[in-house]
């Protein structure tokens, strides 16, 4: 649903590869235990490893996508590995049969097996190793919190994630209880609680949309079948019978006004739900859209000033100017119960911006949807 909804976002799209991942396991795996028959078990168990060769290489890039770490020789090797357990995984060399094991068929490891569950082990341990070094980066240098409650779940997902051995050890004949589904539970559990409750992953748009798409939905459908019930009793009542201009009518009045409705409800499920939200492209956009329009410094103010109102919804502003003598500054828009007429060149709002020159932005490092001002982490690396 994340990559479906918002697939720009690498992040997602990581997301989306590791669930795909062990969903293409889980599957293969009970198809294997459910059969009866040795050919058909091994060749589900080799359909359950088409996902499982990917498993650690999409959570080693998502760790380092999330962790917003540059290692691109380090991916380039881990995709290739990936590539060549998937060729290998065909072969006797990598599975070399199924046996019967608790309640079905197991795989039997090849000669070269052992290679892939080093190269497992050595992902997770790559990822709990960055996950922990980050977590207690954040810790010494202060960091803000959403960010270490970001690292800290998913530092314990992916400590969970490494505690799928038990499923490796049954390969050798170690009879061990195969419970690493159990171990990939815990993964999408604990991912989904740090996700909801503090945006490891940005889900606020699928939530967006979803709300905004059901309310419109919903209202349509009412509206049709009113639409038709109205018409169809209005020309019974004219021609004594019904016709099916009525479901016509109905369909074109929808049409004509939904594309109105989406726009209310979506500025009204963002004013009283998600006034955190910005689709900055969107905006700037419409922004760039107004200014070239405008021709004077009041008319771009207003332009601004609607953008702002529309995605922050503050509920006072004002946009100050230089004036043409140099004199202070003069204020070309404003908005709520702001009113100021003039300020001063030496007052202290300015000497602050001409002392912090960095502009507020939204930094997004790893598509969470954490804001950071940078502002702050400036000052905090200034020298006293």
């Amino acid at each position: 649903m994340m990559f479906l909804k918002n697939p720009k976002v690498k992040l997602n799209r990581l997301f989306f590869g590791c669930a795909s991942s062990l969903a293409l396991w889980t599957f293969g795996y009970f198809l294997m235990y459910m059969t009866r028959d040795p050919a058909s078990g091994l060749f589900y168990a080799r359909l359950g490893y088409l996902g499982v060769v990917f498993i650690p290489t999409f959570f080693l890039h998502f760790v380092l996508e999330f962790l917003n770490f540059k290692r691109e020789r380090l991916l380039i090797g881990a995709y290739i590995f990936s590539g060549i357990f998937l060729i290998i995984s065909r072969f006797n060399i990598f599975i070399s049969g199924v046996y019967l094991y608790f309640w079905g068929f197991y795989p039997k490891a090849g000669p070269l097996y052992l290679v892939f569950v080093v190269y497992f082990y050595a992902c997770c341990g790559a990822c709990v190793t960055y996950l922990l070094k980050a977590y207690i980066e954040l810790r010494k240098t202060g960091g803000s919190q959403l960010k270490l409650n970001q690292v800290k779940y998913v530092l314990l997902a992916f400590f969970v994630a490494s505690l799928s051995i038990s499923d490796y050890l049954p390969n050798y004949h170690v009879e061990v209880y195969p419970f690493a589904y159990l171990v990939a539970f815990g993964w999408l559990v604990l991912m989904a609680y740090g996700t909801f409750k503090y945006r490891v992953i940005d889900i606020n748009l699928i939530i967006r949309k979803t709300i905004v798409y059901t309310v419109v939905t919903g209202t349509l459908l009412v509206g049709y079948f009113l639409i038709v019930g109205f018409f169809a009793r209005l020309s019974e009542g004219l021609t004594g019978y019904r016709t099916i201009y009525s479901s016509a009518i109905a369909a074109g009045l929808i049409t004509f006004f939904s594309r109105s409705l989406v726009k209310r409800v979506q500025t009204f499920v963002d004013t009283k739900f998600f006034r955190q939200y910005v689709d900055r492209e969107e905006k700037l956009y419409e922004l760039s859209r107004d200014v070239v329009t405008h021709n004077t410094p009041e008319a771009m103010g207003q332009a601004l000033q609607n953008v702002l109102m529309e995605t922050f919804h503050p509920k006072s502003g004002m946009l100050f100017l230089r004036s043409k003598d140099s004199s202070g500054f003069i204020p070309v828009t404003m908005w709520g119960s702001m009113t100021v007429l003039h300020l001063p060149e030496d007052n202290a709002l300015m000497k602050y911006f001409a002392d912090h020159p960095q502009p507020f932005v939204q930094d997004l490092p790893t598509g969470s949807g954490s804001p950071r001002d940078t502002r702050t982490i400036y000052a905090q690396r200034r020298p006293s």
